[in-house]
C-alpha cells in the first residue's frame, strides 16, 4: 500500500487461501488510498500480458497457485511446502518501469510500517460489506452471545497449542500464573458462569471444553469442512477457503467476536495477532463495522 501510494500504482489483490471468495463482496475498498482490483479474470489478463518482477513463468506459477515469501528460520531459509510455492518479492526502495507488475507475496506473520502493524493500517482503510456485518449479527443471535462474555482463541492444528501473549483484560502477573497453572481450564473456571466463547480450528479441543464446561459457547466453523480431517490438522482450517467462500466470512465473524470480548486469551499466529490488535483498538473495530452510507441500501436500518 505504501509503495503504491508513493509510486502512484494500483494493487492486484489475490488471496490463494480464500480464492473461493470474491474479496469485494467481503471488504469495501472504496476508501482505500489506491485502487484495488480483486477480479480473478482481470488479474489473470494483466499478469499474462505484462512483464513481471520478479520474473515468473506464468504457465508454471499461475494465479490459482500459492506464492509465498521466503521464511527465515534460525539461519536457514525455507519455503512452505505447498505445490507451486516460491518466494517472491521486490525491493521497495527501488522504482520499476510502469509496464512491470511487481509481485509481493506474504505469509501471516505480523508486519510493521513505522510504529503501527500493517494489519491495523489495512483495517483503518476498509470497512466490511453489510452482508458480512449481518453475518456477525446473525451469529450473535444464533450462538446466544450476550453483551458481556470472555473469549479464547485456540490455534491447535498445524501448530502445537501454546500461548505467547498476555491475556488481554488481565494484569501480567495474573495472566502468567493462569497460563502456567491450568491454562484454558483455569480461564473458563475463573469467569464462569459468564460465557466463554471459544474460536478454534481443532474440533477435539472444542469438544473437550464444551463437554466439561456448560459456560462454553462457540460457532460451527470448526465443523464445516469438506476436506479430510487429516488435511485440516496439517494445514489449518482456513485452507478450506480455496473451495468454500463461507470460510473467510466465518473467520471474520470469529475475529469480531473475539475482539469484542471483555477478556481475551489468544494463542499463536497472525490471526490471533489480529484479534489482539482489534481488541486493543476498539475504534478500528467499530470502523470496520460501519460501512460507508453508499453501501447501505436505501430504506434499511443504519448499522
Amino acid at each position: 500500500m505504501h509503495y503504491a501510494i508513493k509510486h502512484k500504482r494500483s494493487i492486484l489483490l489475490k488471496l490463494y487461501e480464500y480464492s473461493a471468495s470474491n474479496l469485494k463482496d467481503v471488504f469495501d475498498f472504496s476508501k482505500f488510498p489506491v485502487p484495488v482490483y480483486t477480479e480473478t479474470e482481470k488479474i489473470h489478463r494483466l499478469v499474462t500480458s505484462h512483464r513481471l518482477y520478479p520474473p515468473v513463468d506464468v504457465h508454471k506459477y499461475n494465479i490459482s497457485k500459492p506464492i509465498f515469501t521466503k521464511w527465515i528460520k534460525k539461519d536457514t531459509a525455507y519455503i512452505d511446502k505447498i505445490p507451486g510455492c516460491e518466494p517472491f518479492t521486490f525491493d521497495t526502495n527501488k522504482t520499476y518501469p510502469r509496464d512491470t507488475i511487481l509481485i509481493k507475496s506474504n505469509g501471516g506473520r505480523p508486519k510493521w510500517h513505522g510504529s503501527e502493524p500493517l494489519e491495523l493500517e489495512f483495517f483503518r482503510n476498509i470497512t466490511l460489506r453489510p452482508s458480512v456485518i449481518q453475518a456477525y449479527k446473525d451469529a450473535v443471535k444464533e450462538y446466544n452471545i450476550p453483551d458481556e462474555y470472555v473469549a479464547v482463541h485456540l490455534r491447535a492444528t498445524d501448530k502445537p497449542l501454546s500461548f505467547v501473549h498476555n491475556i488481554l483484560g488481565m494484569n501480567k502477573q495474573e495472566s502468567n500464573h493462569m497460563k502456567e497453572n491450568g491454562g484454558v481450564d483455569a480461564f473458563i473456571e475463573k469467569y464462569a458462569p459468564m460465557p466463554t466463547y471459544i474460536a478454534t480450528d481443532n474440533k477435539k479441543h472444542l469438544e473437550k471444553y464444551k463437554e466439561k464446561y456448560p459456560s462454553v459457547i462457540h460457532s460451527v466453523a470448526a465443523y464445516e469442512t469438506e476436506r479430510p480431517n487429516s488435511e485440516v490438522v496439517h494445514r489449518g482450517l482456513h485452507r478450506n477457503g480455496v473451495k468454500d467462500p463461507s470460510v473467510l466470512v466465518n473467520a471474520i465473524v470469529d475475529l469480531i467476536i473475539l475482539a469484542k470480548a471483555k477478556v481475551l486469551m489468544t494463542s499463536v499466529g497472525g490471526y490471533t495477532g489480529m484479534a489482539k490488535l482489534l481488541w486493543q483498538n476498539k475504534d478500528v473495530l467499530e470502523h470496520i463495522l460501519t460501512p460507508p452510507l453508499a453501501s447501505v441500501k436505501r430504506g434499511s436500518t443504519p448499522l
